[in-house]
């Protein structure tokens, strides 16, 4: 078998090397891909940034990319699961991001009405996949007077590299991240709102993954209803080019995906 190849991060705060790969056969649920291309999100060069502040439990070296297309070669037993949907009102936080844009496809697709907040100048993108996007102040005016209607949102935290904790004893930080969250929860409770979190990875286990994934998203995709977005920004070709676009994805995009063929 050819050698796989990784782009790894070696050590706390390194940047990426690469090196060879074993080939890992997949368990129970699980399937092997062979990567084409993969894409950069903010959550790579945070870690690479910070360190064990975020995701301390991650042991090096590691391989921090898990946005990809590829083929898959082998797949060992996908369960099945049930799903639905309720009849509710998407307001989307934070439209022009990679999850914005497509929380506004699928929320379109199931019926629902989606607000999406952005800049002036991606509004009419936006339009196009299906929200009317508005100012952030006018989202505010609309929840706060539209008593007794059921609102769901999703929330894409705006939050630049500067802010960042510079270490586990980071005390400004805590404080900032503290006062924060008690003023969400007081704003919320004033506005009649209840705020959950939910990981991206939450839908592997619950009827979402299979009505998404395998009920819809396919035949969307071959039928036009669905559209790859936002569009990808490539960044060179081969696994030598990961830094370089975690790089510039930190330097912050707008409705672009940086993306990276391998």
């Amino acid at each position: 078998m050819v050698p796989h190849k990784a782009a790894y991060i070696p050590s706390k705060k390194a940047r990426l090397e690469i090196g060879t790969a074993e080939y890992t056969h997949p368990g129970e649920n699980e399937i092997v891909v062979k990567t084409a291309a993969v894409a950069v999100k903010p959550l790579d060069w945070v870690k690479q940034d910070v360190g064990d502040v975020f995701s301390s439990w991650i042991k090096y070296p590691f391989v921090m990319e898990s946005d990809l297309a590829g083929e898959v070669v082998e797949a060992v037993g996908m369960d099945e699961r049930k799903h639905g949907v309720q009849k509710e009102t998407l307001l989307v936080w934070g439209g022009s991001t990679s999850v914005g844009c497509n929380a506004i496809q699928l929320a379109t697709a199931a019926g629902y009405d989606v607000i999406t907040t952005a800049s002036s100048h991606i509004h009419g993108y936006l339009k196009k996949l299906g929200a009317i996007a508005k100012s952030l102040g006018f989202c505010i005016d609309v929840l706060s007077k539209c008593r007794g209607r059921k609102f769901i949102a999703q929330v894409s935290f705006d939050w630049r590299p500067s802010g960042f904790p510079q270490g586990p004893l980071d005390w400004p930080f805590a404080m900032r991240m503290g006062a924060y969250m008690v003023s969400l929860k007081s704003k919320a409770a004033l506005k009649r709102l209840q705020v959950k979190f939910f990981w991206g990875t939450d839908n592997m286990a619950n009827e979402l993954g299979k009505a998404i994934y395998e009920d819809f998203l396919s035949q969307a995709l071959r039928d036009g209803l669905f559209i790859a977005a936002p569009e990808p920004l490539v960044v060179g070709k081969g696994l030598e080019h990961i830094q370089e676009a975690m790089n510039l994805n930190k330097k912050g995009v707008s409705a672009k995906k940086v993306v990276v063929p391998v």
